[in-house]
């Protein structure tokens, strides 16, 4: 069966994606959802399979999308594994467990503490 179709509606939902670590995780969230539902599995170099993944690059922005250039990226897969190699987290679990056990609430609300985690 045929993916449903690709509207400019659909992509105005995926975030800009600038190369911060903090907004990656939502990026890759959302292409991902969008990605399951419009790509085309049957015809791999369907029109719409090439517009749904220039149009995902096209929301990278700044000094990532000059980084991300120089990787070969025809798919949803290659581009966010070129993502996640040069933006990701790269802290081991260990080194995340005593950054956590470290951080005190000082003069800011439990909502910005919150966020700062």
């Amino acid at each position: 069966m045929a993916p449903p179709k690709l509207k400019n509606e659909h992509l105005k939902m995926v975030p800009e994606c600038s190369g911060e670590v903090a907004l990656l995780p939502e990026y890759i969230s959302v292409c991902d959802k969008i990605v399951a539902y419009f790509w085309d599995n049957q015809n791999a170099a369907s029109f719409q399979n090439f517009s749904l993944i220039n149009s995902l690059k096209a929301k990278i922005k700044g000094d990532a999308k000059l980084n991300i250039s120089s990787f070969s990226t025809n798919s949803w897969d290659e581009l966010k594994k070129a993502l996640i190699d040069t933006y990701g987290d790269k802290r081991d679990c260990y080194t995340l467990t005593i950054e956590l056990c470290n951080m005190k609430q000082h003069n800011e609300s439990a909502f910005a503490f919150h966020a700062k985690i």
